[in-house]
């Protein structure tokens, strides 16, 4: 059935798959014989003193105390959501007029509060001076011996954008127009 051939070229593909899972078992072997002595090297572990516990496993918790862990985390969580909404409520009540970065520049101390509105304000204020602007009064009340009473001035934010167009078409000066004739109309012939 099998000659001299087959069994030859038989045994060499056996050796050449077997080969290379011999030496990975050589490989197998150094290194247990070097973690072997490794673990001969290291020192013995200190005993446990007379009265004292070995290491044992934690406890675990009771009913009552993953109870007791779960309501504390749950009264945390709603001191700090409530916490934040307070801040909110001060940041739309007082600080609406400011641009967002100064306004989440309020810290979460309420005690703190006024004290840092002032501070944001002044803050704002030279920022604004030093970026060019003016904060000069322009409310349209000159001081002067004619006070403008309230509802007298416009308020320009409850107007729409079409009033805002026309009032600002009003106050463009007349355009003058030169008068030209048509062009003269001409046949093709």
């Amino acid at each position: 059935m099998f000659d001299e051939a087959d069994k030859k070229a038989l045994n060499d593909a056996i050796a050449a798959a077997v080969g290379p899972l011999i030496a990975a078992q050589a490989e197998t072997a150094k290194n247990m014989g070097i973690f072997a002595s490794t673990l001969k090297e290291l020192p013995p572990a200190a005993a446990a003193k007379p009265g004292e516990k070995k290491d044992e496993a934690p406890a675990v918790p009771t009913i009552e105390q993953i109870n007791k862990m779960l309501d504390d985390r749950e009264n945390a969580r709603k001191t700090s959501d409530f916490a934040s909404a307070e801040r909110q409520k001060f940041i739309d009540g007082k600080l609406k007029d400011l641009p967002e970065l100064y306004r989440k520049q309020l810290g979460t101390d309420p005690a703190k509060w006024s004290d840092e509105e002032k501070a944001l304000r002044e803050s704002f204020k030279a920022d604004f001076k030093a970026a060019g602007g003016s904060v000069d009064n322009v409310g349209g009340n000159p001081g002067g011996a004619n006070p403008v009473k309230p509802g007298e001035t416009l308020d320009l934010s409850k107007l729409s954008e079409g009033q805002l167009r026309e009032m600002a078409i009003k106050a463009l000066p007349p355009v003058q127009r030169a008068v030209t004739p048509p062009p003269a109309a001409t046949t093709q012939a």
